[in-house]
């Protein structure tokens, strides 16, 4: 089940120790012959295969598309957020989640 297809209704009413999946893929270099969103579109197609399998069962979070990736910046395109804005975004997702009630949360 993703987030951004459901109502508030839908998430209000799943039971509270249902799964949250934070999914998290970079926006960064991937050498000459691939696009810097590799990483969220690969993670995206694993989303999108498990939700259809475990429909209910786990709520997927939207994509966060953006990492700590200093280490590319020699690199256009990349998208780099520094660590304690990261982290700190990282942990108000949780939160948010936590505020509704729900329990289980894995990135």
């Amino acid at each position: 089940m993703k987030l951004v297809e459901s109502t508030w209704e839908d998430v209000h009413n799943l039971d509270k120790n249902t799964p949250i999946v934070i999914p998290i893929a970079a926006i960064e270099q991937h050498g000459r012959h691939l696009p810097v969103s590799v990483d969220s579109m690969l993670c995206g197609e694993v989303i999108r295969r498990v939700s259809d399998t475990l429909h209910g069962k786990v709520l997927f979070a939207p994509l966060t598309w953006f990492g700590n990736s200093h280490h590319h910046m020699d690199f256009a395109g990349t998208l780099s957020a520094n660590p304690r804005l990261y982290l700190d975004m990282l942990n108000n997702l949780a939160d948010n989640f936590i505020d509704h009630g729900f329990k289980r949360i894995v990135f």
